[in-house]
């Protein structure tokens, strides 16, 4: 009996993962998933407590891994700014083993308690941003310039995530990218210290 019902939550959990890829949470049907699961609707009830709490058993370990792992990035980058790249490549390969709750989280998660989560880590990235240049350059970025800078780096991250790309050259291709946004940010710090110059 236990087997059973690890069965039944398991099929449950896989089956709702696929709807809300495909519906979004507040689109997704209870009933759909059921159907799938080849479960009655009661079933959902016995292990989670509504709609939300199943969505949020699929992505509450991602989203905490992945806020830590963030944070952890950005202030070894902020530290050792050559690891950039490398930095790149480790927060990739973690979005790439976690790609559906990762996608589930930033584009899908609207009308539950994760609805913010994708304006909190980009919150997170504008902030760091921000710190990098205040360390590198000799005056405060234009806060639209580093939205938009971290704006782009996500999307890149998201297109990668989208494509149909193996594991090695997802790798190479963030390892890539992040040289490129390293040398772009090396850059912009470069031209502000040489206006800084020009003004004294």
């Amino acid at each position: 009996m236990k087997e059973y019902r690890q069965e039944s939550r398991t099929k449950l959990l896989n089956c709702a993962k696929e709807e809300f890829l495909a519906m979004g949470f507040e689109k997704a049907s209870l009933r759909r998933i059921c159907q799938k699961a080849g479960v009655t609707t009661g079933a959902v009830y016995f292990f989670f407590r509504n709609k939300e709490d199943l969505f949020c058993q699929i992505v509450s370990d991602t989203a905490k891994e992945l806020s830590a792992l963030g944070n952890a990035l950005l202030k070894r980058e902020f530290h050792e700014p050559k690891t950039g790249a490398d930095c790149d490549v480790r927060l990739m390969e973690f979005l790439y083993l976690r790609k559906d709750e990762i996608l589930l989280l930033l584009e899908k998660s609207a009308g539950t308690r994760y609805a913010s989560y994708s304006e909190e880590l980009y919150g997170q990235m504008r902030k760091m941003f921000s710190l990098f240049f205040q360390r590198f350059g000799n005056r405060a970025a234009d806060p639209e310039l580093i939205r938009i800078l971290v704006e782009m780096r996500m999307k890149g991250f998201l297109e990668l995530l989208k494509g149909d790309y193996t594991m090695e050259q997802i790798l190479r291709l963030a390892q890539q990218i992040g040289i490129y946004a390293d040398g772009g940010f090396r850059q912009l710090t470069a031209g502000q210290n040489q206006v800084t110059d020009m003004e004294n």
